[in-house]
């Protein structure tokens, strides 16, 4: 596995320290009434299509141009930890079914607590007008969302 980026350290720490605590309410969390936004963390079968790439050489996610669907057989063949090494998953956000949700999507808030270097706010990728954290958070996540690969964290 590839060492884990200053961000995913962070947000590792952030998280593991939130889910100790008993998941608490988080005050200030962001929300959204779209419906169909697409989660930017998806992992293992809830992952469906690629929209991302992580380069271990910058340390952050090469966003795709467009959405690349991803074949069942792959998803049965590659583990999730794997898939999650390499590449950015999104799938229709689960809402109420993710151990994130809180009204809102708490994952999406500790990301945009990042802070982040300019170069990394600036980059755009296939889903983000669709994007949950976008949505609720604004353009600053994209930063700190292309500085992480394999979420949730754990």
């Amino acid at each position: 596995m590839t060492p884990r980026t200053a961000t995913e350290e962070i947000l590792n720490w952030r998280v593991r320290d939130w889910v100790r605590a008993g998941h608490p309410e988080i005050s200030g969390l962001g929300h959204s009434c779209k419906r169909s936004l697409l989660c930017p963390a998806a992992i293992g079968s809830h992952g469906t299509e690629v929209f991302g790439v992580f380069d271990p050489s910058l340390g952050q996610v090469r966003f795709l141009p467009e959405v690349i669907s991803l074949p069942q057989v792959t998803r049965d063949v590659v583990s999730a930890d794997q898939l999650c090494e390499r590449a950015r998953l999104s799938a229709r956000c689960e809402t109420y079914r993710c151990q994130y949700w809180q009204g809102g999507c708490r994952l999406g808030w500790f990301v945009s607590k990042v802070e982040v270097s300019t170069s990394s706010v600036d980059r755009t990728c296939a889903i983000s007008q669709r994007c949950r954290w976008r949505a609720e958070y604004g353009e600053h996540v994209c930063g700190g969302c292309s500085e992480v690969r394999a979420l949730p964290l754990r």
